[in-house]
């Protein structure tokens, strides 16, 4: 049996970093650096976090194409930027990983959790398409927890710049 996972803090703290850094690089329209490993074929993924204590509402989308989108359904705001190839690998290579891990588990049902952050994650890949319902406590034991792990920085840093911008 699984037990939830504990984020490292300095793990989203690298993150964010090495987001932000991609951010500062990909201003423009053009994606920096290398193409992204594309051993996947196109996929998109969306992840959308709700609930807690504050009522968040916010979800955050890429592409392999290199589209990033972050939407605020709270505020309506939307902030979209092209996510460079580090990140575009890293997306690639937590999608090959929550695939092999997917195929040797069984489903996580979301533990009961009023103020947990509950996750709605929704990969497309290859014509096909798969959600995956989690909440904080149920996180760990997902296949797909270190892709929702790895988004979620990003998406809170990406609504902190644009609450900074206003």
């Amino acid at each position: 049996m699984f037990t939830a996972r504990l984020v490292n803090h300095s793990r989203i703290g690298i993150l964010v970093a090495g987001f932000l850094v991609c951010s500062a690089i990909s201003q423009g329209s053009a994606r920096a650096g290398p193409e992204p490993n594309n051993e996947q074929g196109d996929w998109r993924v969306e992840l959308c976090a709700s609930g807690g204590f504050a009522g968040i509402r916010r979800c955050i989308r890429v592409s392999s194409g290199g589209e990033l989108t972050v939407i605020d359904r709270k505020s309506g705001k939307t902030v979209t930027r092209t996510a460079c190839a580090k990140t575009l690998d890293k997306i690639t290579g937590l999608l090959q990983q929550a695939g092999r891990n997917d195929q040797r588990s069984d489903p996580v049902q979301p533990q009961r959790c009023n103020d947990c952050i509950q996750y709605k994650l929704i990969v497309r890949q290859n014509g096909m398409s798969r959600t995956i319902n989690v909440n904080t406590l149920s996180l760990g034991a997902s296949p797909f927890g270190d892709l929702i792990g790895y988004l979620s920085p990003i998406l809170n840093e990406a609504q902190r710049n644009q609450e900074r911008q206003n």
